[in-house]
């Protein structure tokens, strides 16, 4: 009868051990299944098209072919930013791709970027636009033409509500200014 009790309290603190294995194995995977439904999957959307304006006025707008919603920025692809400047004149910039930054209002272009401004086309490969401050960034090469002049360099800053821009390494043809001298 000693033995049988021996037994059956062996059997008794054997299973309490196999269920507390198990019971600290449940607490891990939970913990592994939580930290994986934190990862955000990015949510597709079609033709997005986002507005922000001043009473009646349009300050811009921003859409593109299709885009992915992730947690704190939109990956756009052929993207089209519209600014509109104070006198409401429309300043298209289009791209390839974009990352649009909402709390920030930072856009960034990549790829075969392209501005368009009063007869003047800015071409270049990558576009920063902080909408906020209206001012746009061109880091690397740019090439700058209009009817009859063009100005290629580098590390381009336009400042949209002041009219100003700054250039390094800049190289200028002007052939109405060539013609004129002949």
């Amino acid at each position: 009868m000693a033995a049988l009790k021996w037994f059956c309290l062996c059997f008794a603190l054997g299973n309490l051990c196999i269920a507390i294995f198990f019971l600290f194995q449940a607490d891990h995977r939970l913990a592994h299944v939580e930290a994986t439904e934190a990862k955000v999957l990015p949510t597709e959307v079609n033709k997005p098209f986002i507005v922000e304006r001043e009473g009646d006025r349009v300050l811009w707008r921003l859409q593109a072919k299709h885009a992915q919603q992730q947690l704190t920025k939109m990956y756009l692809i052929e993207p089209k930013l519209e600014l509109f400047d104070q006198s409401s004149v429309n300043i298209p910039i289009q791209g390839r791709e974009a990352w649009f930054e909402p709390l920030s209002q930072h856009v960034s272009f990549r790829g075969d970027v392209v501005v368009t401004y009063q007869g003047w086309i800015l071409s270049c490969e990558q576009l920063e636009y902080d909408v906020s401050k209206g001012e746009m960034f061109i880091p690397h090469a740019f090439d700058l033409v209009q009817e009859g002049s063009r100005v290629r360099g580098e590390q381009l800053r336009i400042y949209i509500f002041e009219d100003r821009l700054q250039m390094n390494k800049v190289w200028m043809e002007d052939e109405t200014m060539m013609e004129s001298s002949i």
